[in-house]
């Protein structure tokens, strides 16, 4: 991709001022062969993030020099094409997995039209069904992206993450047992509310 040290750092160590915490969860019947590392070992490679319903964006994953996770996002469409007139193709997010907590982090950096935090997270619930959940604290990065947002971005947002955990729930889900809609959540917060921080230095791709 041509990058330079630069393009790979976090632009989420100084929070605006005013942020979105958005939420989407997906819950079903899990395959009886489905374990929960291996939900969380999908959700950090991305695994099941391109094709199927998601037509909104592509993702690949890959380390940097320095041995950090990275996912690049590529969005799609007639909402990847205005992405593209004022940020890079593929835009870097920093990711690594906390296994204690069956979670995956990623942190924006370089140039993403974002700035914030979204996490991807894995609960078996009553031992019957499993529960994905990603949710974020951000907000759009320079003054056409906020335009951006407010135009079609969020509804383009959504549309990626809710494909997304709908290609999970066709991988992992008991068929006829596993239809159901994900949920979407969305408010306004203050920076200062924000009870996440970028984990500095990178504290390695997986940890315990």
């Amino acid at each position: 991709m041509g990058l330079k040290p630069s393009d790979l750092e976090l632009n989420c160590l100084k929070w605006p001022k005013r942020l979105a915490y958005t939420r989407q969860t997906i819950e079903f019947v899990p395959l009886p062969e489905i374990s929960l590392p291996q939900v969380i070992a999908s959700l950090s490679r991305f695994k099941h993030f391109n094709n199927g319903a998601n037509k909104w964006a592509l993702c690949q994953t890959c380390l940097s020099d320095n041995g950090e996770r990275f996912a690049f996002f590529d969005a799609q469409r007639f909402f990847g094409f205005l992405c593209d007139l004022v940020n890079p193709k593929c835009v870097p997010v920093r990711i690594w997995t906390k296994l204690d907590s069956a979670e995956v982090n990623g942190d924006t950096a370089g140039r993403h039209m974002l700035i914030g935090q979204r996490r991807w997270k894995a609960e078996l619930r009553d031992g019957e069904s499993l529960q994905i959940i990603t949710e974020a604290y951000e907000a759009p990065r320079g003054i056409f992206n906020r335009i951006g947002m407010f135009l079609a971005g969020r509804k383009s947002q959504f549309g990626i993450w809710k494909a997304y955990l709908l290609n999970l729930l066709k991988q992992f889900g008991v068929r006829n047992e596993s239809q159901t809609e994900p949920t979407e959540y969305i408010r306004k917060v203050h920076a200062k509310d924000c009870p996440w921080t970028p984990v500095m230095p990178y504290p390695g791709e997986t940890v315990p």
